[in-house]
């Protein structure tokens, strides 16, 4: 019978001893701020939405380019040697300047915009996805950490039973 309760008082202390080593370990907590802050950086689709608007915008500053006049310089610079040696030189500058198109610039323009808004939009849906999935682990872990101090607190009622129990 003695060595029943003793392996049973043994027990319980190897399992006080396992809950307060995993205590001591994870003793970083993390706050909903912190774990917010760590997801928006870390979390490919929010990456993967932000950039997507950052090339939206990029988009709409290549289509605005059309707008502005182009130009384009050109220089070359060739030698043929024959019976006598003949350099030859040409450069050339143009340029053009968008006048009408028919409103396709401006209309594309507003495209771009638009593109832009729906990229917003698709940020802010995987935003909230994110979150509510980062909420709803955020909880459980909290849910756990609360069942850890009651098994820990189980643990040491059923220490101390065991204790009276043997005296």
């Amino acid at each position: 019978m003695k060595i029943i309760k003793l392996k049973i008082f043994s027990i319980f202390i190897l399992m006080s001893l396992c809950f307060s080593l995993h205590r001591a370990l994870a003793e970083e907590a993390l706050t909903w701020s912190d774990c917010i802050r760590e997801t928006k950086k870390n979390h490919p689709d929010l990456i993967s939405a932000e950039e997507s608007i950052n090339q939206k915008k990029a988009d709409k500053v290549i289509t605005r380019s059309d707008l502005y006049p182009q130009v384009d310089v050109s220089a070359d610079y060739s030698r043929i040697k024959t019976t006598t040696e003949k350099d030859s030189y040409s450069y050339g500058v143009s340029g053009s300047q968008l006048i009408f198109n028919g409103a396709k610039t401006l209309n594309d323009l507003k495209a771009a915009s638009e593109n832009i808004k729906a990229a917003q939009y698709s940020y802010r849906f995987v935003s909230s996805e994110v979150r509510y999935r980062l909420r709803s682990a955020f909880i459980s872990l909290l849910k756990a950490q609360e069942l850890m101090k009651i098994t820990e607190e189980i643990a040491r009622i059923r220490r101390d039973n065991l204790i009276l129990i043997t005296l």
